[in-house]
């Protein structure tokens, strides 16, 4: 029975997961002339782990490599948030630097859902400069003077993000 239960609540999650459509994809990227996707727009540069838990539950636990996840709560098409700590060069305080989407990987395997993706992410930040990183599944924009990068890294798919 229990795992039935977990089964059923996997396959759920996965469902609300697969939604993200053109529509969506639009909501959850956000205007365009803005680096960081509207889902992390509350993050700002060189937040503190607590100050970013207050706003994200769970950015606050960063592990000794300066990660920290945050559960996805109703954000179709994102399984977790990621955030990117680095310590200030004088007082060796963790700031934040960079915030990311973690994306569901069946988009990895599902052409029509890449194909929205990537038509949202045009729609952000401009036309791929190399299309031969799309085949690759690593592309990099450069918006508002910060770095914006889609990237394929083993079997998870990232929308990375610097603040």
């Amino acid at each position: 029975m229990i795992r039935f239960v977990t089964a059923l609540f996997f396959l759920l999650t996965m469902t609300a997961v697969a939604a993200a459509d053109p529509a969506t994809w639009a909501k959850v990227l956000g205007e365009k002339g803005t680096a960081v996707p509207a889902a992390l727009a509350k993050a700002k540069r060189d937040m503190s782990p607590e100050e970013a838990g207050k706003i994200y539950p769970g950015a606050e636990q960063v592990s000794k490599y300066g990660f920290a996840y945050a559960a996805v709560k109703d954000i179709p098409g994102v399984v977790k948030l990621k955030f990117s700590f680095q310590p200030n060069k004088t007082s060796k305080q963790l700031e934040l630097k960079f915030v990311s989407l973690e994306l569901d990987p069946a988009i990895l395997n599902d052409k029509a859902r890449w194909d929205d993706l990537l038509a949202a992410l045009v729609v952000k930040y401009g036309p791929v400069k190399k299309p031969e990183m799309i085949e690759k599944k690593i592309i990099t924009w450069v918006a508002q003077r910060k770095v914006v990068q889609l990237a394929k890294i083993g079997n998870e798919l990232s929308l990375k993000a610097a603040l």
